[in-house]
């Protein structure tokens, strides 16, 4: 049978670190991810469930994922189905069913009360008001949380990596020649999608690229995707690209959400602009059935969903293990480029 040995050497960690990562103590996303990959190829997989389950009996079994202040029909977008599946996948590893919630009002639902759920997982941004009800329960913060107040510590928080998605979208464009590039950004009041505009912009500045700025109009709306006001301002982006000089205009464009790239290739073909030659675009989210109907296909910088929701997961174990123990632990996911093949 399978030791923390067996792990420890094929992972080329100590025996300690590999105790740390199966106990559920805060270590590296890094290093979490090694060990974990070392567990299953040993065939401790199993094993480790069981090691960390949670020490008190479960009251109910179901574990929540709560949608705060987004519309139920932006959960059925593919990235939110995929992130909903995954998080299925994790929790039946400790025996969990998963029950979802979607409150557009950002208001808390009936059913996130601790007779109904041993924990929650909270996708959005809680009002103070209801912080002290998920904080009663064991609660995970996700995704675009990240605007909770950091002097005020109440909850554990897992979330991409957005300045390092900004950084690898440009480090790619730039190493294919690129030296004028931009940002499309239809929600410039999420402040994870200004974190990626941060590191895209501080990766042109140290590489000597240019950034280069194409201003919309106010935002009518931060919503995950909203078709009409966000096809809008994706006419007037392109327009505004049209007009520039050819020897002004961005080569390289970062588009924060992949339901933009069909418009912009569609705009793009009736401004006479080609993609993939005038202009390439970088993706932020992997979805491949969007992105092989493109051609070119572009590149792509994305989080995976499954390594979201067992950092995710594991977290929330934690919480039911050391409900005691200080909250405020911040794990950033490392995104990955995708190149087409």
């Amino acid at each position: 049978m399978a030791t923390m040995n067996d792990i420890a050497k094929k992972a080329g960690v100590s025996q300690a670190t590999v105790s740390r990562v199966l106990r559920g103590n805060p270590v590296s996303q890094e290093l979490v991810a090694k060990v974990r990959a070392a567990a299953e190829e040993v065939g401790y997989y199993k094993k480790w469930a069981k090691t960390i389950a949670p020490k008190h009996r479960k009251r109910t079994g179901f574990v929540g994922l709560l949608f705060l202040g987004v519309r139920s029909e932006q959960t059925r977008l593919p990235h939110m189905v995929d992130l909903l599946l995954a998080f299925e996948k994790a929790l039946r590893t400790y025996d969990f069913q998963l029950a979802v919630s979607v409150a557009p009002h950002a208001e808390l639902p009936s059913l996130v009360t601790p007779n109904r759920l041993d924990g929650v997982l909270v996708v959005g941004h809680p009002a103070k008001k209801i912080q002290k009800s998920l904080a009663r329960l064991n609660c995970v913060l996700l995704l675009g949380a990240a605007r909770h107040d950091a002097t005020d510590p109440w909850a554990d928080w897992v979330c991409p990596n957005y300045p390092n998605i900004g950084s690898l979208a440009a480090n790619h464009l730039i190493k294919k020649g690129h030296k004028r590039l931009s940002y499309l950004n239809l929600q410039p009041g999420h402040p994870g999608l200004q974190e990626v505009q941060w590191g895209f912009q501080n990766t042109c500045q140290k590489q000597h690229a240019l950034f280069v700025p194409i201003p919309l109009p106010p935002a009518k709306n931060d919503a995950i995707w909203n078709g009409p006001a966000h096809l809008d301002e994706i006419r007037q982006f392109m327009h505004a690209f049209a007009k520039m000089a050819p020897n002004q205009r961005p080569t390289g464009l970062l588009v924060s959400e992949y339901t933009a790239l069909a418009p912009i290739y569609d705009l793009a073909a009736a401004h006479a602009i080609r993609i993939g030659k005038d202009l390439e675009l970088v993706s932020r989210v992997h979805e491949a059935n969007t992105l092989t109907s493109l051609s070119p296909q572009p590149a792509s910088v994305a989080t995976p969903e499954t390594l979201i929701a067992e950092l995710a997961v594991q977290r929330l174990v934690h919480r039911m293990q050391s409900p005691q123990s200080p909250a405020g632990l911040r794990l950033l996911v490392p995104p990955q480029l995708i190149c087409p093949q």
